[in-house]
Protein backbone atom coordinates (compact mmCIF):
# COMPACT_ATOMS: atom_id res chain seq x y z
CA UNK A 1 0.00 0.00 0.00
CA UNK A 2 1.65 3.22 -0.77
CA UNK A 3 2.75 5.20 1.69
CA UNK A 4 0.50 8.25 0.85
CA UNK A 5 -2.75 6.25 0.95
CA UNK A 6 -1.92 5.32 4.69
CA UNK A 7 -1.74 8.81 5.80
CA UNK A 8 -4.66 9.40 3.87
CA UNK A 9 -6.57 6.55 5.82
CA UNK A 10 -5.34 7.32 8.80
CA UNK A 11 -6.03 10.98 8.60
CA UNK A 12 -9.96 10.32 7.51
CA UNK A 13 -10.02 7.74 10.67
CA UNK A 14 -8.60 10.82 12.89
CA UNK A 15 -11.38 12.91 11.26
CA UNK A 16 -13.83 10.49 12.29
CA UNK A 17 -13.32 9.46 15.46
CA UNK A 18 -12.45 13.50 16.93
CA UNK A 19 -16.37 14.09 15.62
CA UNK A 20 -17.51 10.73 17.03
CA UNK A 21 -16.06 11.82 20.48
CA UNK A 22 -16.25 15.69 20.53
CA UNK A 23 -19.46 15.99 22.57
CA UNK A 24 -17.80 13.42 25.37
CA UNK A 25 -14.85 15.81 25.29
CA UNK A 26 -16.58 19.02 25.62
CA UNK A 27 -18.73 17.69 28.45
CA UNK A 28 -16.17 16.50 30.59
CA UNK A 29 -13.57 19.43 30.25
CA UNK A 30 -14.75 21.35 33.07
CA UNK A 31 -13.66 17.81 34.73
CA UNK A 32 -10.82 17.62 33.20
CA UNK A 33 -9.84 20.81 33.75
CA UNK A 34 -10.27 20.50 37.89
CA UNK A 35 -7.90 17.11 37.83
CA UNK A 36 -5.48 19.09 35.67
CA UNK A 37 -5.74 21.82 38.62
CA UNK A 38 -5.23 18.93 41.39
CA UNK A 39 -1.91 17.97 39.62
CA UNK A 40 -2.92 15.05 37.25
CA UNK A 41 -0.37 15.02 34.18
CA UNK A 42 -2.10 16.63 31.00
CA UNK A 43 -1.19 13.61 28.49
CA UNK A 44 -2.41 10.66 31.07
CA UNK A 45 -5.32 12.97 30.46
CA UNK A 46 -5.08 13.37 26.99
CA UNK A 47 -4.89 9.43 26.93
CA UNK A 48 -7.67 8.69 29.51
CA UNK A 49 -10.18 10.83 27.14
CA UNK A 50 -8.60 9.03 24.02
CA UNK A 51 -8.04 12.74 22.17
CA UNK A 52 -5.16 14.14 20.09
CA UNK A 53 -3.39 16.40 22.57
CA UNK A 54 -3.92 19.46 20.70
CA UNK A 55 -7.33 18.68 20.48
CA UNK A 56 -7.95 18.11 24.19
CA UNK A 57 -6.13 21.25 25.10
CA UNK A 58 -8.47 23.08 22.42
CA UNK A 59 -11.58 22.04 25.03
CA UNK A 60 -9.42 22.93 28.13
CA UNK A 61 -8.30 26.30 27.42
CA UNK A 62 -10.95 27.55 24.58
CA UNK A 63 -10.87 31.03 23.20
CA UNK A 64 -7.15 31.08 24.12
CA UNK A 65 -5.59 27.78 22.63
CA UNK A 66 -4.30 28.66 19.27
CA UNK A 67 -2.65 31.98 20.07
CA UNK A 68 -1.16 29.51 23.12
CA UNK A 69 -0.17 26.29 20.71
CA UNK A 70 1.84 29.05 18.52
CA UNK A 71 3.81 30.48 21.19
CA UNK A 72 3.27 29.05 24.62
CA UNK A 73 5.03 31.73 25.94
CA UNK A 74 2.03 34.21 26.16
CA UNK A 75 0.31 31.16 28.88
CA UNK A 76 1.16 34.11 31.49
CA UNK A 77 -0.93 36.67 29.59
CA UNK A 78 -3.52 35.05 28.92
CA UNK A 79 -4.76 33.41 31.49
CA UNK A 80 -5.78 34.90 34.94
CA UNK A 81 -5.47 33.23 38.05
CA UNK A 82 -7.80 34.61 40.88
CA UNK A 83 -7.48 33.20 44.79
CA UNK A 84 -4.22 31.49 44.25
CA UNK A 85 -0.84 33.33 46.06
CA UNK A 86 2.05 34.71 43.20
CA UNK A 87 4.36 31.42 43.86
CA UNK A 88 1.54 29.04 43.64
CA UNK A 89 0.11 30.60 40.71
CA UNK A 90 3.61 31.04 38.80
CA UNK A 91 4.48 27.54 39.08
CA UNK A 92 1.01 26.31 37.89
CA UNK A 93 1.52 28.66 34.73
CA UNK A 94 5.28 27.41 34.14
CA UNK A 95 3.80 23.84 34.46
CA UNK A 96 1.00 24.75 31.72
CA UNK A 97 3.48 26.10 29.39
CA UNK A 98 5.63 22.73 29.86
CA UNK A 99 2.78 20.53 29.74
CA UNK A 100 1.43 22.78 26.32
CA UNK A 101 4.18 22.39 24.73
CA UNK A 102 4.56 18.70 25.20
CA UNK A 103 1.09 18.05 23.93
CA UNK A 104 2.46 20.43 21.08
CA UNK A 105 5.64 18.16 20.18
CA UNK A 106 3.61 14.88 20.55
CA UNK A 107 0.76 15.71 18.45
CA UNK A 108 1.49 14.23 14.69
CA UNK A 109 -2.10 15.22 13.28
CA UNK A 110 -3.41 18.52 14.77
CA UNK A 111 -0.59 20.30 15.99
CA UNK A 112 0.58 23.89 14.17
CA UNK A 113 3.87 21.98 12.68
CA UNK A 114 1.96 19.31 11.53
CA UNK A 115 -0.15 21.67 9.33
CA UNK A 116 3.17 23.60 8.24
CA UNK A 117 4.84 19.79 7.62
CA UNK A 118 1.70 19.08 5.37
CA UNK A 119 1.31 22.22 3.91
CA UNK A 120 5.52 21.94 3.09
CA UNK A 121 5.08 18.37 1.75
CA UNK A 122 1.98 19.74 -0.13
CA UNK A 123 4.73 22.05 -2.15
CA UNK A 124 7.90 19.67 -1.97
CA UNK A 125 6.70 16.76 -3.21
CA UNK A 126 4.11 14.39 -4.26
CA UNK A 127 1.76 15.01 -1.38
CA UNK A 128 -0.74 17.77 -3.01
CA UNK A 129 -3.84 20.03 -1.56
CA UNK A 130 -7.08 19.06 -3.39
CA UNK A 131 -6.84 21.78 -5.57
CA UNK A 132 -3.31 21.07 -6.65
CA UNK A 133 -4.69 17.70 -7.50
CA UNK A 134 -7.16 19.28 -9.42
CA UNK A 135 -4.59 21.59 -11.54
CA UNK A 136 -3.10 17.83 -12.04
CA UNK A 137 -6.29 16.24 -13.63
CA UNK A 138 -6.31 19.43 -15.81
CA UNK A 139 -3.20 19.03 -16.74
CA UNK A 140 -3.26 15.50 -17.74
CA UNK A 141 -6.70 15.96 -19.71
CA UNK A 142 -5.08 18.76 -21.77
CA UNK A 143 -2.08 16.53 -22.46
CA UNK A 144 -4.75 13.57 -23.82
CA UNK A 145 -6.07 15.92 -26.30
CA UNK A 146 -9.84 16.13 -24.38
CA UNK A 147 -11.65 19.28 -24.37
CA UNK A 148 -13.01 20.16 -21.22
CA UNK A 149 -14.77 22.81 -19.00
CA UNK A 150 -13.12 23.50 -15.46
CA UNK A 151 -15.15 23.73 -12.57
CA UNK A 152 -14.76 27.77 -12.83
CA UNK A 153 -15.74 28.03 -16.51
CA UNK A 154 -18.95 25.80 -15.88
CA UNK A 155 -20.19 28.22 -12.78
CA UNK A 156 -19.44 31.36 -15.04
CA UNK A 157 -21.93 29.71 -17.08
CA UNK A 158 -24.44 29.52 -14.76
CA UNK A 159 -24.21 25.99 -13.39
CA UNK A 160 -24.72 25.20 -9.53
CA UNK A 161 -23.45 21.37 -8.65
CA UNK A 162 -19.93 21.23 -11.03
CA UNK A 163 -17.35 18.35 -11.33
CA UNK A 164 -13.99 19.35 -11.51
CA UNK A 165 -14.56 18.74 -15.23
CA UNK A 166 -17.16 18.56 -17.88
CA UNK A 167 -15.89 17.22 -21.30
CA UNK A 168 -16.81 18.94 -24.02
CA UNK A 169 -17.00 15.62 -26.30
CA UNK A 170 -17.76 12.27 -24.70
CA UNK A 171 -15.02 10.04 -23.63
CA UNK A 172 -15.15 5.53 -23.99
CA UNK A 173 -12.95 3.76 -21.67
CA UNK A 174 -12.25 0.83 -23.28
CA UNK A 175 -9.80 -0.95 -21.20
CA UNK A 176 -8.66 1.37 -18.01
CA UNK A 177 -5.84 -0.42 -16.50
CA UNK A 178 -5.69 1.30 -12.92
CA UNK A 179 -9.13 -0.23 -11.92
CA UNK A 180 -9.53 -3.50 -10.50
CA UNK A 181 -11.61 -5.15 -13.22
CA UNK A 182 -11.17 -4.75 -16.65
CA UNK A 183 -13.72 -1.68 -17.97
CA UNK A 184 -15.31 -1.75 -21.84
CA UNK A 185 -17.24 0.86 -23.03
CA UNK A 186 -18.02 2.54 -20.47
CA UNK A 187 -19.12 6.43 -21.28
CA UNK A 188 -17.54 9.27 -19.56
CA UNK A 189 -19.29 12.69 -19.64
CA UNK A 190 -17.31 14.22 -16.65
CA UNK A 191 -14.68 13.68 -14.03
CA UNK A 192 -14.26 14.31 -10.64
CA UNK A 193 -11.12 14.68 -8.73
CA UNK A 194 -10.82 13.29 -4.99
CA UNK A 195 -7.56 13.90 -3.17
CA UNK A 196 -8.52 11.11 -0.44
CA UNK A 197 -8.97 7.22 0.22
CA UNK A 198 -12.24 6.47 -0.84
CA UNK A 199 -13.66 4.24 2.08
CA UNK A 200 -17.22 3.89 2.03
CA UNK A 201 -18.65 6.07 4.21
CA UNK A 202 -17.07 8.96 2.44
CA UNK A 203 -18.08 7.32 -0.98
CA UNK A 204 -21.57 6.92 -0.09
CA UNK A 205 -21.13 11.02 1.25
CA UNK A 206 -19.81 11.56 -1.60
CA UNK A 207 -21.96 10.23 -4.30
CA UNK A 208 -25.22 11.75 -2.35
CA UNK A 209 -24.00 15.13 -2.15
CA UNK A 210 -22.74 15.35 -5.55
CA UNK A 211 -21.69 12.35 -7.93
CA UNK A 212 -25.85 11.67 -8.25
CA UNK A 213 -26.15 15.39 -9.19
CA UNK A 214 -23.70 15.81 -11.43
CA UNK A 215 -25.28 12.07 -13.29
CA UNK A 216 -28.43 13.45 -13.25
CA UNK A 217 -27.24 16.75 -14.92
CA UNK A 218 -24.69 15.30 -17.51
CA UNK A 219 -24.82 11.81 -17.68
CA UNK A 220 -22.19 9.30 -16.22
CA UNK A 221 -18.78 10.16 -15.54
CA UNK A 222 -15.56 9.36 -13.40
CA UNK A 223 -13.83 10.05 -10.55
CA UNK A 224 -10.06 9.74 -9.21
CA UNK A 225 -9.59 8.58 -6.02
CA UNK A 226 -6.09 9.43 -5.83
CA UNK A 227 -5.03 7.64 -2.80
CA UNK A 228 -7.11 4.72 -3.77
CA UNK A 229 -10.47 3.04 -2.93
CA UNK A 230 -11.91 0.05 -1.10
CA UNK A 231 -12.82 -2.42 -4.58
CA UNK A 232 -16.00 -3.33 -3.49
CA UNK A 233 -17.22 0.24 -4.30
CA UNK A 234 -16.36 -0.54 -8.13
CA UNK A 235 -19.36 -1.07 -9.85
CA UNK A 236 -22.10 -0.21 -6.99
CA UNK A 237 -23.08 2.52 -9.57
CA UNK A 238 -23.67 1.93 -13.08
CA UNK A 239 -23.18 5.61 -13.60
CA UNK A 240 -19.63 5.81 -12.24
CA UNK A 241 -16.41 4.44 -13.09
CA UNK A 242 -13.94 4.69 -10.15
CA UNK A 243 -10.32 4.99 -10.60
CA UNK A 244 -6.78 5.32 -8.59
CA UNK A 245 -5.23 7.32 -11.67
CA UNK A 246 -5.87 9.28 -14.49
CA UNK A 247 -6.47 6.26 -17.90
CA UNK A 248 -4.02 6.24 -20.48
CA UNK A 249 -4.10 7.83 -23.81
CA UNK A 250 -4.61 4.52 -25.51
CA UNK A 251 -7.64 3.30 -23.45
CA UNK A 252 -9.46 6.71 -24.14
CA UNK A 253 -11.82 7.17 -27.08
CA UNK A 254 -13.43 10.15 -27.75
CA UNK A 255 -16.57 9.59 -29.37
CA UNK A 256 -17.11 11.83 -32.59
CA UNK A 257 -19.63 14.19 -33.32
CA UNK A 258 -21.80 14.69 -36.00
CA UNK A 259 -22.96 18.03 -36.97
CA UNK A 260 -26.20 19.12 -36.48
CA UNK A 261 -29.07 19.55 -39.36
CA UNK A 262 -28.99 23.03 -40.16
CA UNK A 263 -32.94 22.87 -40.23
CA UNK A 264 -33.10 21.79 -36.83
CA UNK A 265 -30.57 24.90 -35.95
CA UNK A 266 -33.03 27.10 -37.49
Amino acid sequence: VPVDSVISIYMQEAQLHVKRTHHLLKAAASKYASRYQDGAQLLELCAEADMFPCMFLRRLLEQAVTKIMRDPTVVKDLVRLNGIDSETAQKLLQDLQGDVQQCVDCDQVYSPQADAKRLQLGTQSHYFTGLQYEQKLNRMLADAGIAFWTEEHLRDKGFFKTPDAKLQVTCVLENCWCVPIAVKGRIVNWVDSKATFGDTKSHLEYNQEQFSKYVNRYGPGMVIYWFGFIDDLQGADADLVLVEDFPSAEDTIQLPQLPIPHDIIS
